[in-house]
C-alpha cells in the first residue's frame, strides 16, 4: 500500500493548483475519510497470518500557539486526533501533545493540523481587515476570537463527521469498536492509570465580537474538486 501521507499530499497539492474559494474543513474531512479507509484497508491486510500487526507508540508534537489560542487549538487537536484512532494529552504549562498511535495516522494527524491552523489564521487575517479597525486592541482582540471560534466550529463539524463514518457500514462500526480497543490498551500500557479513553474535551468560552463570525466562515469554508470532490461544498452542507 503506498504510504498514505503521500497519497493525501498529491492530492492536497491538486487542490492548491485549482483556482476556487478557500478551503479547510472539508479538505481535512477529506483527508479524515481517506485514513479511514486506509485503516480499514490495512486491517483486512493485517488478517493475513505472515503479517504482524502495526505497532503503536508515543509521538509527542509541540504546537506553535500562544496562551490565547492554544485552548482552542488543544480542542481542533483533539478532534483531528479522535477521527484518527489515537489518543492524545498535552503537558500543563507547554504546548506539547503526547499522542500514543500507529505511525501513520499520527502523520495524518499533524499534517491535517498544520493545514488548518495555517488556514484559519488566513482566515482571521482577511477578515480584520476587512473590519477596518482603528484601535490596535480591537484588533487583536477580533482576530483572537475568529481564530477561536473557526477552530471550534471546525472540530464540532469534524467529530460529526467521524459520528456519521462510524455507522456508515457493519465494516467501519466493526473497525472503530477493534481499534478502540486497541488503542485502549496501548494508552494503558503507557499510562496504567488511564481507564477511560473516550471522554473528550469541553471549554467555555466568553463570545467576544468576531467568534460568531469564525463559525460562520468555518462553515462556509469550501474545497476544490482536487481532492476528490465533482464539485464544490461548504462544510455545512
Amino acid at each position: 500500500m503506498e504510504n498514505i501521507l503521500e497519497t493525501i499530499k498529491k492530492l492536497h497539492m491538486l487542490s492548491e493548483n485549482n483556482d476556487s474559494p478557500e478551503q479547510a474543513a472539508l479538505a481535512a474531512d477529506k483527508i479524515q475519510e481517506l485514513c479511514f479507509k486506509y485503516n480499514l484497508e490495512l486491517g483486512k491486510i493485517l488478517e493475513s497470518p505472515d503479517k504482524s500487526n502495526v505497532p503503536y507508540d508515543r509521538h509527542y508534537y509541540v504546537a506553535k500557539a500562544d496562551h490565547f489560542s492554544f485552548l482552542w487549538q488543544s480542542i481542533l487537536f483533539h478532534a483531528i486526533t479522535q477521527s484518527n484512532f489515537c489518543y492524545d494529552m498535552y503537558t500543563p504549562g507547554t504546548t506539547r501533545f503526547t499522542i500514543i498511535g500507529q505511525k501513520h495516522n499520527v502523520e495524518v494527524i499533524t499534517y491535517t493540523f498544520e493545514y488548518l491552523i495555517g488556514e484559519i489564521q488566513r482566515l482571521a487575517d482577511k477578515h480584520t481587515e476587512e473590519q477596518g479597525f482603528i484601535s490596535k486592541r480591537d484588533r487583536r482582540f477580533y482576530k483572537q476570537n475568529f481564530a477561536k471560534g473557526a477552530g471550534v466550529e471546525i472540530a464540532r463539524i469534524l467529530r460529526g463527521r467521524m459520528a456519521k463514518r462510524t455507522t456508515a457500514t457493519t465494516e467501519s462500526t466493526a473497525l472503530v469498536v477493534t481499534k478502540g480497543a486497541e488503542l485502549q490498551k496501548e494508552v494503558q500500557r503507557f499510562y496504567p492509570s488511564k481507564k477511560d479513553i473516550g471522554k473528550g474535551k469541553t471549554a467555555h468560552y466568553r463570545m467576544g465580537a468576531g467568534y460568531s463570525d469564525g463559525r460562520e466562515a468555518a462553515k462556509n469554508i469550501s474545497i476544490n474538486p482536487g481532492l476528490g470532490q465533482s464539485n464544490q461544498r461548504r462544510i455545512g452542507e
